[in-house]
């Protein structure tokens, strides 16, 4: 299962909302930093992200990794021994910036990839892109409450917003989080609610909530 276009795009209309949030904006993502940069670059806010599913913080202008890397490409060259490869064909550009996890291919079957994960004490998480494997000690919780101590904020004041099982973690450590109607069902019951609206709909209209609180 993949997630559709209208899932994968960043809509225009989310730039001006992110832009009016009275707090600071913190992207958390399973992509990669320079990925989850663009986003606040372009629409002319802090540089703040979790990346990789906390496996990359960057807030504050201090930049944070979690040290599982040498693990990942020791996982990724033991796939592709046994499989072939990580199903991102000739140019890999989904784990080619990629430095504490590593990617396989939704086309991939879950029990294939969580079996060799396994062998190397790695865990498996599914955001609707790729398997995600990373070690069992990062999760976005964890890197959401880098980027806390880093900003000097409270995780209570935090409002988190998503749509897939690798946003369980920070769900559970924020002061208030939604899932979009259309999350995975892990997301849907670790939010505090769960709003009417799909995709880039249902991000605007969690922050009309959040702005109410």
């Amino acid at each position: 299962m993949t997630r559709s276009t209208e899932t994968a795009a960043l809509h225009p209309e989310v730039f001006p909302a992110l832009r009016s949030w009275p707090g600071e904006v913190v992207v958390a993502t399973g992509k990669v930093l320079p990925n989850a940069l663009s986003i606040p670059r372009y629409v002319g806010l802090p540089l703040n992200a979790v990346a990789e599913n906390g496996g990359v913080v960057y807030a504050d202008r201090e930049l944070e990794l979690a040290p599982a890397g040498e693990t990942a490409r020791e996982f990724e060259q033991d796939y592709i021994r046994r499989h072939g490869s990580l199903g991102w064909g000739e140019h890999d550009l989904v784990n080619r910036w990629r430095e504490t996890e590593i990617c396989v291919a939704p086309e991939h079957p879950r029990e294939q990839v969580e079996e060799v994960a396994d062998d190397h004490g790695l865990d498996v998480v599914y955001t609707g892109y790729a398997y995600h494997v990373k070690s069992q000690e990062v999760d976005k919780g964890g890197g959401i409450e880098t980027a806390a101590e880093n900003l000097g904020l409270d995780l209570d004041d935090f409002v988190a917003i998503g749509d897939s099982e690798n946003d369980v973690e920070i769900f559970q450590r924020v002061g208030t989080s939604y899932a979009v109607a259309n999350a995975d069902d892990p997301a849907k019951q670790a939010a505090d609610a769960v709003v009417d609206a799909n995709c880039y709909r249902g991000f605007l209209e969690a922050l009309d909530l959040a702005s109410d609180l």
